[in-house]
């Protein structure tokens, strides 16, 4: 997912996110049992939640804000490659606001950190696209699939990646079909 306004995260904001997730035991131990982990930190003055996941190419976070659409991501690649990057300026304050309650919650045990099995795919909190929102509204609306694929221009290479783009969102579990 692009973002609008993408800004890249600073290396020690990366850095020290990754630090404080090798240093929770039971994060790293949930994460090898499921590999897709929701955790959400509360104190009396609000709630951050993030999910950790296994990516493509290595690991990745998913900072949420409080409507649980996502709005900052940080991965460290298999090579260590380690980096990130938010949605505006308001991304980037709750990745640092989520940092800070982490941190907290691991160093002093002031915050309340709830880990468990993320029920969702790791993709649910990424909106669909343009072309993915249209291609459902039209099956909704009960357009047969081969004229929504003459009406769109979809070859079989875009089919593909629209399908798979709404498996990981949870759309669909495996067919089109599903859709109407």
């Amino acid at each position: 997912m692009q973002f609008n306004q993408s800004l890249r995260l600073s290396k020690e904001v990366c850095e020290s996110f990754w630090k404080y997730i090798d240093d929770s035991y039971r994060i790293e131990q949930l994460f090898e049992e499921t590999q897709n982990v929701k955790v959400t930190l509360k104190d009396k003055f609000g709630t951050c939640t993030f999910i950790y996941f296994k990516g493509k190419q290595g690991r990745a976070i998913r900072v949420l804000d409080n409507e649980q659409q996502y709005v900052g991501v940080l991965w460290i690649h298999e090579n260590g490659e380690i980096n990130g990057s938010a949605e505006g300026e308001k991304g980037k304050r709750r990745v640092t606001q989520t940092l800070k309650m982490f941190q907290k919650s691991l160093d002093f045990g002031f915050i309340d950190l709830v880990a468990e099995k993320n029920s969702l795919p790791p993709s649910a909190q990424i909106p669909l696209s343009p072309r993915e929102k249209t291609f459902v509204e039209l099956l909704r609306n009960g357009i047969p699939f081969p004229e929504v694929k003459e009406q769109l221009e979809l070859t079989s290479l875009k089919l593909g990646k629209i399908r798979r783009s709404l498996i990981r969102k949870g759309i669909i579990e495996s067919s089109f079909e599903e859709i109407a």
